[in-house]
């Protein structure tokens, strides 16, 4: 794969200036979009003019949008000519001055470097193809602080990335990273990129630190906010796959405290072929979801001895769990997990009760061969399963439930959640965490099948099965005498 300065230079053999314009513009905006794949681009149609932007890079929309213009020079000494650096004096520019050239003059870049630290607080930023060609990832294993520090240089770098500048955002990948480095690294991300990129780098290069840790200090992820999407993209996955990350239960709370489902149903295709389980499991009480599907797994109709190990993951685009025989599927509103006509098999409420037992059931719909009575609405808060038993005892039928409702927890975290048998659906109003909508969806909707709650217990606790115990590594084989 060629780099972006022989792209560059390939853009710029023709002899037609129309055209080598046309061609650079493509290769620097594809660059960008790869920097950042949350920003939009805007070709001008303007090659290297002295005030109309070659590009424009633009980020969300209404009141939250926010654009930068992007000027392409053929060299630093020609943005100079043209004035570039003059900008470095306003503090209400976000200029991005890129230039062409595949090499540069140091008296050049020390002249640049040098206005620019003249004006820090400037957002106007100077850097090189050349430049951001050595902040390519070197391997194909992710790297969440390079991968954070590329992406946020579209839209937060600011000052002048030249040269030593980008020795000093390119930390070890062993992580085996000397004072001198960290001191290099901290002193450059402060005075290249905005305040709040700055935070954001800092934040993700802690976690990664403490994930590598033998006991993870947890201090600075408790109060360091929710994480964006950018640092989600960047870290979540390469935690996930990391070789050697901690399995401290708290550090993953800690994680999952700062994204929500929303998030993870959002940039879905980050997740697809990761194992989720140190992260869902740890977030079974926090994250919350409205719909629950629960469907048979394949596999354990057609294998006896496929592998029943709990686990969270990515299915199409929703998070899901396999536990026993089956398979839950969740969603944080209900419009993306919608309803199919299924027409299933009702309930029996006699094969139904002992796993309503510690349920308040508050709504039910019984259909009989002559009878269909439903029970709720007004009495929402009393538990009707004693009123429900002495009807059907007295009732000469025979009755089943499309539907039963049940009430979970108390004061704001009450849920009515409504268990569908003919869809093999729970609805939840409103939403609640998925630790309960597991344990209902199993209780209530797979009381044909019961899943052993040791299973339960390893899913949500993202634990290996007790039989499988045997297996794991020992933390330290020279304590076993």
């Amino acid at each position: 794969m060629s780099t972006f300065v022989e792209q560059i230079s390939a853009a710029l053999d023709t002899s037609d200036a129309q055209e080598a314009g046309h061609r650079v513009h493509q290769v620097v905006a594809q660059e960008l979009r790869s920097l950042d794949p949350t920003a939009t681009t805007d070709i001008t149609g303007y090659f290297n003019h002295s005030y109309v932007p070659d590009l424009i890079m633009q980020w969300g929309k209404g009141r939250e949008a926010f654009e930068r213009p992007v000027f392409l020079r053929h060299s630093l000494r020609s943005g100079r000519a043209s004035g570039d650096l003059a900008d470095f004096d306003r503090n209400d520019l976000t200029a991005f001055y890129l230039s062409l050239a595949p090499e540069e003059p140091e008296e050049e870049t020390q002249r640049v470097r040098a206005r620019a630290r003249e004006h820090r607080e400037s957002r106007v930023l100077v850097t090189t193809v050349a430049a951001l060609d050595d902040l390519t990832p070197t391997t194909a294993t992710p790297d969440p602080v390079l991968g954070l520090v590329r992406s946020s240089i579209v839209r937060s770098a600011k000052g002048a990335i030249l040269g030593s500048d980008v020795e000093n955002l390119v930390l070890p990948r062993d992580r085996q990273i000397t004072q001198a480095e960290l001191d290099a690294f901290s002193e450059t991300v402060s005075s290249v990129f905005s305040e709040d990129a700055v935070l954001r780098i800092n934040r993700v290069f802690g976690i990664v630190e403490q994930a590598l840790a033998d006991e993870p200090s947890l201090e600075a992820l408790l109060l360091s906010g929710r994480l964006s999407e950018t640092e989600i993209r960047e870290l979540v996955p390469y935690l996930l796959s990391l070789e050697g990350v901690t399995r401290d239960r708290d550090f993953w709370v800690a994680v999952a405290r700062l994204i929500d489902l929303a998030e993870i149903e959002r940039m879905w295709h980050q997740f697809a072929d990761l194992d989720l389980t140190p992260l869902a499991s740890a977030a079974s009480g926090l994250w919350r979801a409205k719909r629950v599907l629960v469907s048979a797994r394949s596999e354990a109709i057609d294998d006896e001895d496929y592998d029943r190990t709990p686990r969270w993951s990515v299915t199409g685009n929703l998070l899901s769990a396999e536990v026993g025989n089956w398979r839950l599927t969740f969603a944080n509103k209900a419009q993306k997990l919608k309803t199919a006509n299924r027409s299933l098999t009702s309930a029996r409420w006699d094969d139904l009760l002992p796993s309503l037992q510690t349920y308040t059931v508050t709504a039910v719909d019984l259909n009989g061969v002559t009878t269909r009575s439903q029970y709720g609405a007004q009495e929402s808060t009393q538990d009707m399963k004693q009123r429900i038993g002495a009807f059907i005892e007295t009732a000469d039928d025979s009755f089943y439930l499309p539907s039963v409702t049940v009430a979970t927890g108390f004061g704001d975290e009450r849920s009515e959640i409504t268990a569908d048998f003919t869809e093999m659906m729970l609805d939840a109003k409103p939403d609640t965490d998925l630790a309960t909508l597991t344990h209902t969806a199993l209780t209530i909707l797979a009381y044909r099948d019961p899943t052993d709650e040791a299973d339960v217990t390893a899913l949500l606790a993202g634990t290996p099965l007790p039989g499988d115990e045997a297996d794991e590594p020992e933390d330290n084989p020279s304590d076993n005498h």
